[in-house]
């Protein structure tokens, strides 16, 4: 029975023949190729042995060379001056090489000293005085520092007993323009490098203010923590409280905003929230504006606050607690710290 092929609608009929010349025409295309495939590997095989003798010759002939010029003294090595380094000696070496070489490869003389092509064609181009110049000491450029125009001064003044304060000073007047912390490691690193029996100063006591003994300093933050503290079982600061009517009197801004803050921590602690409203009309056109329009945006939550009896102090105090014990493990909790 004939083997049929359905292609859509149409019906193709091989017979036996034709199949059997399709076999043997198949077969001998795989033959083919595969000869094909054979003769490739034939020719790059070939072509590796080929490069590798090449190079092994090459290897072969250079090392006669650098044997025949051991054994020789030229008219060349005669002349030069004798060396003294092993950097010189090699360039020497690679010299004697590169003129014995038939042909000049930079290739090669970089494979086998295992340097640079750009330093080695310097090598080869280097004359004799350049050779033998490489142990004299070369003149480098000094950088010019900040210090330069002041160095001096300090190293004076320090010999002269002088304070850092007053030499700090006194560089600030002639016109430095330097940072402090600049300023004060020069005064430093002089002191300890040539005096150093004198006692250190540090740079943080220049830019202190000094006053005299019968004048009171009262801070600006420490009087706002005085005034809005309303906690009785705190000390508050003794200084502060004995000067607030003259700092009131001096300063009546103060006075208002303890009146403000007492009033609204009394609407707050209170139990009517309708004063809240009356508040924010008071004081909704002064300074406080910001703070009032905060108030209104956020008005139920303060009248819950005020009407009932319970709040989040409980959930805020525990949030505090686990926030400062998670920055003071930071960096610690690792795994290596728990083997």
């Amino acid at each position: 029975m004939l083997p049929t092929i359905t292609h859509g609608p149409t019906v193709i009929t091989l017979t036996t023949h034709r199949i059997k010349r399709g076999r043997q025409h198949s077969m001998r295309r795989e033959h083919s190729s595969i000869q094909q495939s054979n003769l490739f590997l034939a020719t790059s095989v070939a072509k590796k042995l080929d490069h590798y003798i090449r190079r092994r010759l090459m290897k072969m002939e250079l090392k006669l060379h650098s044997r025949a010029r051991s054994g020789t003294s030229t008219a060349s090595s005669i002349k030069r001056m004798p060396i003294t380094g092993k950097k010189q000696q090699l360039i020497r070496d690679i010299q004697l090489f590169w003129d014995g070489l038939p042909k000049k490869k930079i290739s090669l003389m970089c494979r086998k000293y295992g340097i640079a092509m750009l330093t080695l064609k310097k090598y080869i181009s280097m004359t004799d005085e350049e050779i033998n110049g490489m142990d004299a000491p070369k003149s480098y450029k000094t950088r010019k520092r900040a210090g330069n125009d002041f160095v001096n001064i300090i190293y004076k003044m320090i010999a002269d007993r002088y304070d850092d304060e007053i030499i700090y000073q006194y560089l600030r007047k002639s016109g430095v323009s330097n940072s402090r912390s600049n300023l004060c490691d020069y005064i430093q690193a002089i002191s300890k490098e040539n005096f150093s029996d004198r006692k250190r100063m540090y740079g943080m006591r220049l830019m202190d203010q000094r006053y005299p003994d019968d004048v009171i300093v009262i801070r600006r933050n420490e009087l706002l923590k005085h005034i809005l503290t309303n906690d009785p079982k705190k000390e508050k600061d003794k200084v502060i409280s004995e000067n607030l009517d003259i700092i009131q009197k001096k300063f009546p801004t103060i006075t208002w905003v303890v009146d403000t803050f007492h009033e609204f921590h009394e609407i707050l602690m209170g139990d009517e929230p309708g004063k809240i409203d009356r508040y924010i009309e008071k004081y909704d056109d002064s300074e406080l504006s910001s703070f009032c329009n905060s108030l209104k945006k956020d008005i139920a939550s303060v009248r819950n606050a005020i009407s009932m009896d319970v709040n989040s102090g409980f959930v805020e105090g525990n949030s505090n607690k686990f926030k400062l014990i998670k920055r003071m493990v930071y960096g610690r909790s690792k795994i290596v710290n728990l083997t």
